[in-house]
Order: C-alpha cells, then structure tokens, then sequence
C-alpha cells in the first residue's frame, strides 16, 4: 500500500496567533501579554467590532483610547486617533 503525505507549511506567525486567541478566549492574561510580548506578535483584535465602531462614531474617546491600547496600531494611525480627539475638544 502506498501512503501519500502531502505537507502542509504554516506560518510561524499564525501559529502564534492562533495561540494567542486561545489565552484571550480562555482568559489567559499574562500568557497573552507574555507571549505577545517574546514572540513580538500581536493579535490585534477588540472586544466587539460593532462596539468599537460605535465608540468612535459617537466619540466615546476614552473607551477608544482604551481598545487601542491593546493593539499595535502604526504611529500615524494613533497621531490620526489622537488629532481627532482634540478635533473634537
């Protein structure tokens, strides 16, 4: 009998993504933090799209402030967050 095995590659990255979803849907904090942290990957991901969005559409800044804390967004999408926020002082 003959055995075929095809392979199959996998980014390391996405392997460490996967990872990291799995210690936030189990509530896995500082697994979470840590591994974001040593493997210098980032889930990036809210809570709730339709939430977020919402906070922003209403200008509920902190509640944005605080969403975009977690994620590593680019230092010219924070200043546009931030420019915004003073937009609207």
């Amino acid at each position: 009998r003959l055995m075929l095995m095809s392979e199959l590659e996998v980014d390391a990255q996405d392997v460490v993504r996967l990872m990291l979803q799995f210690c936030k849907e189990n509530g896995l904090k500082e697994s979470l933090k840590t591994l974001q942290q040593e493997s210098q990957v980032a889930l990036n991901t809210v809570e709730s799209v339709e939430v977020f969005l919402t906070d922003v559409q209403t200008g509920n800044w902190d509640a944005v402030l605080q969403a975009c804390q977690s994620l590593q967004l680019p230092v010219a999408k924070l200043m546009a967050v931030h420019e915004q926020i003073i937009l609207e002082l």
